[in-house]
């Protein structure tokens, strides 16, 4: 039975993890820092992960740090 997936952004090779929502219709992913303001712009790439394990990228998707 497929299960709702609990998205969260990743960025690995830093391997910080975001608060994330995804608005489908905008192909908006906004991540919240969790009160610390030191996002990269050179990690090895994001990408969103369920507890389950399965993965999905976000390189057709807009994705705001706040």
């Amino acid at each position: 039975m497929a299960h709702e997936h609990t998205w969260q952004l990743t960025e690995s090779g830093y391997e910080r993890t975001w608060s994330t929502t995804i608005d489908e219709d905008t192909g908006t992913v906004t991540a919240y820092g969790n009160g610390f303001a030191d996002f990269s712009d050179d990690g090895d790439g994001a990408e969103l992960r369920c507890a389950c394990g399965e993965t999905r990228s976000v390189d057709n998707l807009t994705v705001n740090y706040l």
